[in-house]
């Protein structure tokens, strides 16, 4: 039979004498917004190189999305740490405002995949594999998007990625994060 201090010692860590000091809500230091700038920028990088070495275009045109994603992150850290104002979680979780905030960093080469037709703010990727859009199944899933226009309440056609502008944007986008990462954000 074991001895109840020993159990009591196990189940809860032994008490520390200084107290715990607890951060206010929303603070972030310095260091702590250099490495999450850092950090984006490295996943960006490496989604992108994954994209550049996808076999389908399809896949590879889902990494360049997450790796602009991951680029509007960085800018959105950076601008934290330039301003020194606080910034919400919510914008970092909203993928909307991710792209959108790529968009206006990464220049359009890099994005040429995604084309004039491409809207963040009504991309739907879960609705358009899930709804009835009267596109054949093989279809659907070889296309990267197609947007749901509220007004008329019809779906756009489905735009399939092209293998070479997706290696080609995936290229330029793996040498515009290098730059970010060796001169910074702007």
């Amino acid at each position: 039979m074991l001895h109840w201090s020993i159990n009591a010692a196990i189940i809860r860590p032994p008490r520390c004498k200084t107290a715990r000091v607890p951060k206010r809500v929303g603070e972030v230091s310095v260091d702590q917004l250099e490495s999450g700038v850092r950090l984006a920028l490295q996943s960006a990088r490496r989604l992108a190189l994954a994209a550049a070495a996808a076999e389908d275009a399809h896949t590879a045109a889902v990494l360049l999305y997450q790796s602009a994603e991951e680029v509007g992150k960085a800018k959105l850290l950076h601008d934290q740490f330039v301003a020194g104002k606080p910034l919400s979680g919510a914008r970092l979780r909203d993928h909307v405002e991710k792209f959108r905030v790529a968009v206006d960093v990464i220049p359009p080469d890099c994005l040429e995949l995604w084309g004039p037709a491409f809207d963040p703010a009504v991309f739907q990727a879960d609705a358009f594999q899930t709804e009835p859009i009267r596109v054949d199944w093989e279809r659907r899933q070889a296309s990267l998007y197609a947007n749901w226009d509220e007004d008329r309440k019809v779906w756009s056609e489905p735009a399939t990625p092209d293998a070479r502008v997706v290696r080609t944007s995936a290229a330029r986008l793996v040498d515009f994060i290098d730059h970010a990462i060796g001169n910074g954000l702007r």
